[in-house]
């Protein structure tokens, strides 16, 4: 995530956005230090249920819920596939 500038990806679950999780998740979850990052999985770490919205919602109700929520992210979906 870091090489390629990737502060956040979703987490699918099946075929359902189950997440998502931050590269300040695994930051954090790499300073512990009794936790192995290879005995962690990605579903115990991310961020659950995430935010999404629509593609056709409109801007200034998704920047004031994030403003309000103190969100650093919101996942683009349309009919639970990833679009942005």
């Amino acid at each position: 995530m870091g090489a390629k500038q990737i502060r956040h990806l979703p987490v699918m679950l099946n075929t359902k956005i189950g997440g998502v999780i931050t590269d300040r998740d695994i930051k954090m979850v790499m300073s512990f230090v009794k936790v192995n990052p290879k005995d962690s999985l990605v579903k115990d770490v991310a961020h659950s249920p995430a935010y999404v919205v629509s593609a056709n919602a409109p801007l200034d109700v998704v920047t004031e819920e994030m403003a309000s929520k103190h969100y650093g992210c919101e996942i683009v979906a349309d009919n639970n596939k990833v679009v942005g």
